[in-house]
């Protein structure tokens, strides 16, 4: 069964991870980042994550929104 968030709390994950990254990439080097096998595949499943919340928001939010695509 698919899970029936409205818009608004779509985008309310998209902004969770979007802030979970920037901490956890906060005081951090590119060659620490590339070091960090966990870390990096974290990172790659919350910008996932966000893309699937991207992809659903509705045609018709986009269409009164035109800055989200």
């Amino acid at each position: 069964m698919k899970n029936k968030l409205g818009d608004k709390e779509r985008l309310g994950h998209v902004l969770d991870c979007v802030a979970v990254i920037e901490k956890s990439l906060n005081r951090i080097s590119q060659d620490e980042f590339n070091k960090n096998f966990i870390l990096h595949t974290a990172i790659q499943k919350w910008i996932e994550i966000i893309g699937g919340a991207c992809y659903q928001i509705s045609r018709d939010y986009k269409t009164k929104h035109p800055n989200i695509e």
